[in-house]
C-alpha cells in the first residue's frame, strides 16, 4: 500500500550511542516538497516479572535525571536480527 509520499534526501543532523536524528525532504502527492526532523531509534523491550504476586523491579541510574529509579526490566533491540522474546529474555537476565 503507496501513500504517494516519497522520501527525496535524509541527511543526519546527529548520532548519538543510541540514537540519530536526521533532517528529511519528502515530496507529497501533489508533487510539494516538505521537510520533517526524525529520530532513528532501534526499538526496545519491557518485561513484568511477577513472582508470586510480586513485580519484580531493577534501580537504574537515569543521567537526565541525576539520580536512580526503580523500573520494570528494559532494554533496546540492538541486536541484529533479534527477535523480540529473544532481546527481552536477555535483558532480563542482564538486569536481574
Amino acid at each position: 500500500m503507496s501513500s504517494g509520499f516519497e522520501l527525496e534526501s535524509e541527511t543526519t543532523i546527529f548520532q548519538g550511542y543510541v540514537m540519530e536524528l536526521t533532517n528529511a525532504t519528502f515530496r507529497a502527492p501533489d508533487g510539494s516538497l516538505f521537510e520533517r526532523d526524525i529520530v532513528h531509534h532501534p526499538g526496545a523491550v519491557a518485561v513484568i516479572p511477577l513472582i508470586d504476586d510480586e513485580i519484580i523491579l531493577v534501580k537504574q541510574y537515569r543521567p537526565a535525571l541525576g539520580r536512580e529509579l526503580l523500573e520494570i526490566p528494559a532494554g533496546l533491540r540492538d541486536v541484529a536480527g533479534e527477535d523480540s522474546i529473544e532481546t527481552a529474555r536477555r535483558e532480563l537476565i542482564e538486569e536481574i
